[in-house]
């Protein structure tokens, strides 16, 4: 198992029960865990995401990400989020729909600029 921080930058609009406009730097980093399972042939990644309410297509992206960067099809990697009170939560993940949202670009952004993982 390996993870990496995905502690996004302060945004008080954009927080969960934690978060407030007083607040000026963070406590504790969140963070985005991976395993590998491998049997019979086959290997799938589990990520396991301490930030809520990320869009499916926001979702997709990442995994998409993943799975290129690894080398398996996108439906061998997992993304799942936590119900944590103190992250932020995505603004754009709605009953409604879901849809896009300033917190998509910049999380995905975020990811996207990484150019390793650690395995």
């Amino acid at each position: 198992m390996t993870g990496f921080d995905a502690t996004p930058r302060i945004h008080p609009e954009y927080g969960a029960w934690g978060t407030t406009p007083s607040m000026k730097e963070v406590d504790l980093p969140l963070e985005s865990r991976c395993l590998a399972l491998e049997g019979n042939g086959l290997t799938l990644l589990w990520f396991a995401h301490d930030l809520t309410g990320l869009s499916c297509a926001a979702t997709l992206q990442l995994r998409e990400h993943v799975a290129s960067a690894v080398g398996l099809p996108v439906d061998h990697v997992v993304w799942s989020t936590s119900q944590t009170h103190a992250s932020g939560s995505y603004a754009g993940f709605a009953a409604q729909g879901g849809g896009s949202s300033i917190m998509d670009d910049l999380f995905t952004g975020t990811l996207a600029g990484r150019s390793s993982f650690a395995w």
